[in-house]
């Protein structure tokens, strides 16, 4: 499964849970089954377009927001990214904290995502490491092709969307 994929799952557990809903009040909600929300938010069945428009409209969000990493999932992403890079240079968090002049207690404790950093802590750790922050807008035209590709569009079918959407939006 695709990691959009597993970003709306949870998202769709959290707002069920969120709003003590049941499998059945959003199936009945939406026009279909209890069973068929349950396996889909358990990753056992693939949703179809037609449920995520639906599921978007119920929980009343824009569709892409289903495939978006919160601000917790962006997070963990770019604590991936980081210690990636750590471990390519072969540097421990003392070493980071040599080059950033970020409190090495703030880095471990933000490595162990038991805090958020500052954005410009988050940008001057982006700058030593050479590491590439996605802005939105291209973070959102990526979901929107992963999604399209785990749809099983084809290649011709997904570059002809992405650039019209592309042209359309910018």
């Amino acid at each position: 499964m695709s990691v959009e994929l597993d970003i709306f799952r949870t998202k769709l557990a959290e707002f069920r849970k969120k709003h003590d809903l049941s499998y059945q009040q959003i199936g009945e909600s939406i026009g279909f089954t209890r069973g068929h929300i349950c396996k889909i938010e358990n990753g056992d069945s693939l949703p179809s377009i037609k449920i995520l428009i639906s599921l978007a409209k119920y929980m009343n969000v824009p569709f892409y927001y289903l495939f978006m990493p919160t601000e917790k999932m962006n997070n963990q992403f770019f604590i991936e990214k980081v210690e990636n890079k750590l471990t390519a240079l072969k540097w421990r968090l003392e070493e980071l904290q040599k080059h950033t002049g970020i409190n090495y207690f703030r880095l471990n404790d933000f490595m162990k995502e038991n805090i958020n950093l500052t954005r410009e802590e988050t940008e001057k750790i982006a700058e030593v490491l050479k590491i590439e922050e996605e802005n939105s807008l291209n973070l959102k035209f990526g979901l929107f092709e992963a999604l399209l590709d785990e749809f099983q569009f084809e290649e011709s079918q997904i570059g002809n969307l992405m650039e019209y959407v592309q042209s359309n939006m910018k």
